[in-house]
């Protein structure tokens, strides 16, 4: 390939419509993965297993969804204090009913982008009503998404991150020893 023909496609990559999208859901996932990692250490600490490999075993074989769960479960059995499993609920619940779908979609589903606008196109057949007693099948849904959007989820997913990480902190000054003598 000649230098002129790789510059001429690295510019159109360069220039390509959605070109600003595809970076945002990059940081997405980078933002996604952050908070998937400090769930892992959020969940190692509760779970006080000493083994690391053992641990990390029993860590990577858990879906997010059991990682999140388990870590409710956990936490309420325990907690530092009312307050404390109270946010900690809060939070898993938002990353589990809020956050969690919008990143599935916003990671797997198809982007389609012109020069005016970016098209967010979920690929799920259905039936739909289409008037009262006729059905038709809906392929996908589409709806236009902005760079906006995508930088307030992003938004959204630092701040679950950082609560995530101040409950841990917060467990960390207590001795989980100590806890089960005061439940008593």
């Amino acid at each position: 390939m000649s230098d002129p023909t790789l510059e001429s496609i690295l510019s159109d990559l360069a220039n390509m419509p959605g070109r600003e999208h595809a970076e945002q859901v990059g940081i997405v996932s980078l933002l996604w993965s952050k908070l998937e990692l400090y769930t892992d250490v959020f969940l190692v600490r509760i779970m006080d297993i000493e083994d690391t490999a053992t641990a990390s075993v029993v860590i990577t074989a858990m879906s997010f969804r059991a990682k999140l769960n388990a870590l409710r479960v956990l936490g309420f059995d325990k907690r530092p204090d009312e307050t404390w499993f109270s946010e900690l609920q809060d939070v898993i619940n938002e990353i589990d009913n809020d956050l969690r779908p919008d990143r599935n979609r916003y990671i797997h589903d198809y982007w389609l982008a012109s020069s005016e606008k970016v098209m967010h196109v979920q690929h799920k057949p259905r039936l739909v009503r289409e008037q009262a007693r006729k059905l038709a099948i809906q392929f996908h849904s589409s709806r236009e998404t902005t760079v906006g959007e995508l930088t307030v989820f992003q938004v959204k997913v630092l701040a679950c991150t950082g609560h995530f990480m101040d409950l841990l902190s917060r467990y960390n000054r207590y001795k989980p020893d100590e806890l089960a003598d005061e439940k008593q």
